[in-house]
């Protein structure tokens, strides 16, 4: 819509969309370590809950 003349604001109006959701930009993930270590702790201690594998990686 705003290339066909239509201002941002409008557009965004127009379609429900808040501007801050379509400036979003992603960042890259800070987790990665921890995203590959919690499925092998859980593995390793197929008995322990969330609670106990969120001690085992403090």
């Amino acid at each position: 819509m705003v290339g066909k003349g239509l201002s941002e604001r409008r557009s965004l109006k127009v379609i429900g969309m808040s501007a801050s959701a379509y400036r979003y930009a992603t960042r890259p993930d800070r987790n990665v370590e921890l995203l590959q270590r919690i499925p092998t702790l859980a593995q390793r201690h197929k008995r322990y809950g969330v609670g106990m594998i969120h001690l085992k990686l403090r």
